[in-house]
């Protein structure tokens, strides 16, 4: 049986486990990922795993996402920061429409107002659709929310499309809020 060499971007690393004390094998995947957008400069991706197929897999993963020029570097932006800064970006709207944007945030924001950006789901936004239209939910003020209308989901729906900006400033490599029929 012929053994399988590992890539040039893989090599197979023993380091030590930290809960249990002792020597693990462990894949350490090196790609480049092509030019940061931020800073002009090329980018590495440096992560370990713990097999060998899983290595290989994010190597094509990351690979093609770099050729294809998709791929987006973890960052440790929140739901809530950036929120904040796509509203505080809209110079175009007039205060009341900026308050009413801000308003169907909230209920986005409120919830996943701590979580990674990169990290939120289209289940995650389904669910909070579920909720509204379900009622039960707290406001900020700690009130009970009474189901929400079509007209009132939908606007909430439009305003999470704030996730289409965030793909195009490359935050995220996928909008979570974009329907899955188009």
């Amino acid at each position: 049986m012929a053994r399988r060499q590992l890539p040039s971007q893989i090599r197979k690393i023993e380091v030590l486990d930290r809960k249990a004390g002792k020597r693990v094998t462990r894949y350490q995947l090196a790609v480049d990922a092509g030019i940061n957008p931020e800073t002009g400069r090329r980018q590495q991706v440096r992560r370990r795993y713990a097999t060998e197929r899983e290595a290989r897999e994010h190597l094509s993963e990351i690979s093609g996402a770099a050729v294809a020029g998709t791929f987006v570097a973890r960052k440790n932006i929140t739901v809530e920061p950036f929120c904040e800064g796509y509203i505080n970006g809209r110079h175009d709207l007039k205060a009341t429409a900026l308050s009413k944007l801000r308003y169907d945030l909230t209920p986005f924001t409120q919830k996943f107002g701590s979580v990674a950006l990169q990290r939120v789901t289209k289940a995650d936004v389904d669910a909070l659709i579920r909720d509204l239209t379900a009622g039960g939910s707290k406001t900020p003020k700690g009130r009970l929310r009474r189901p929400w209308g079509a007209v009132a989901v939908n606007k909430v729906i439009q305003a999470v499309t704030a996730f289409a900006a965030a793909q195009a400033e490359g935050l995220i490599s996928r909008n979570p809020a974009r329907p899955s029929s188009l």
